[in-house]
């Protein structure tokens, strides 16, 4: 896996985050306690600022936050 896509899980009941990484699932701690949550994927991907170079170190320095999908 390239890794530019990350997969995470949320347990329902403890709400705790795994990260899918080197073929399993462990633990993910976001940067901040509370995630924000969307119904529209599509919207958010949109309303993000392009890279300002396709140069793959400039290009890679921007990523989305973990969000909760509706």
């Amino acid at each position: 896996m390239n890794e530019w896509v990350r997969l995470v899980a949320v347990n329902p009941e403890t709400r705790e985050i795994s990260l899918f990484k080197d073929g399993g699932f462990s633990l993910y701690r976001p940067l901040t306690r509370t995630l924000g949550s969307i119904s529209d994927a599509i919207t958010l991907i949109e309303s993000v600022k392009a890279a300002e170079s396709l140069h793959i170190v400039e290009a890679t320095k921007e990523n989305l936050p973990v969000y909760l999908m509706n």
